[in-house]
């Protein structure tokens, strides 16, 4: 009786293994054409400063996506709200205002402009100030931030994990990220005319309005600042310009099925969930 029941649960086994077998076999990974339009998704703002928990991206006034996903001043709340309603927020994914097109080498435009009021101008300064950032999402890959070197204005090997919404000096000054800098890494399919996204790097940039947005002077422009080292709001009365370029490069080194090795190698086994 116990061999047999062994022998049973052998064959089970195999069958259960075969059918996945069976199945994997015919699952491939998205491939895409030229001309194919791609939206970036966006998760929540989220902190690893404040106690509080995360918020719903468009709990801050940001461009609006293709999708229709608008600013609402009900999403800005405390703890509180988040502990009770709304406690789905941090498994929310949203159209992004971002696309990015198969087949575009480089690129970029103007988003939208946005006109702050001052208390919309203000929950972007407290977001800011308590550090909350924000990831995106291209082919379900979510995106690495590059750094650079303050002193040698170079690239840091390592990437950091989200965008934040801006940054602050020690003087006190604060600074929104209003540019986006996306750089897609693609591999060619075998014997096809497709192409398989194997990488999605992102630059955060605070460009001041009115500046170039030539891609080699990105990082040198004027930043767009909120709050002054005295503690006052700047003028925004022109508005902030969202904006964000894109290059394509070839990878054929990375396949698909390794194009999170570098996050495995950080121990980020849960990129997917921010």
């Amino acid at each position: 009786m116990v061999v047999k029941s062994a022998i049973s649960l052998l064959l089970l086994n195999f069958c259960q293994v075969n059918a996945l077998g069976k199945l994997w076999g015919h699952i491939k990974p998205p491939a895409y054409k030229d001309n194919d339009e791609l939206s970036v998704k966006v998760g929540q703002l989220w902190s690893l400063v404040a106690a509080i928990q995360p918020y719903d991206f468009y709990s801050l006034n940001w461009c609006q996506s293709k999708a229709g996903h608008v600013f609402d001043q009900s999403k800005f709340k405390n703890k509180d709200h988040y502990g009770s309603d709304n406690s789905d927020v941090n498994n929310k994914v949203h159209e992004s205002p971002y696309t990015w097109t198969v087949g575009e080498q480089d690129g970029g435009k103007v988003v939208c402009n946005r006109l702050l009021q001052e208390s919309e101008q203000r929950q972007f300064v407290e977001m800011i100030r308590n550090r909350y950032r924000y990831q995106l999402f291209l082919d379900d890959l979510p995106n690495s931030t590059l750094l650079r070197d303050p002193l040698t204005d170079e690239h840091i090997e390592n990437f950091k994990e989200g965008i934040f919404v801006g940054n602050h000096n020690p003087d006190g000054s604060i600074y929104i990220h209003n540019h986006l800098e996306f750089i897609v890494k693609v591999h060619h399919v075998h014997g096809g005319d497709e192409v398989r996204i194997v990488g999605f790097e992102v630059e955060q940039h605070s460009i001041a309005t009115g500046s170039s947005l030539e891609p080699e002077f990105l990082h040198r422009q004027p930043k767009q600042y909120l709050r002054s080292s005295t503690g006052k709001l700047t003028d925004i009365s022109e508005g902030i310009l969202f904006s964000y370029s894109w290059k394509t490069v070839n990878d054929e080194s990375t396949t698909w099925k390794h194009r999170l090795d570098h996050y495995y190698e950080m121990g980020k086994y849960d990129v997917h969930m921010k």
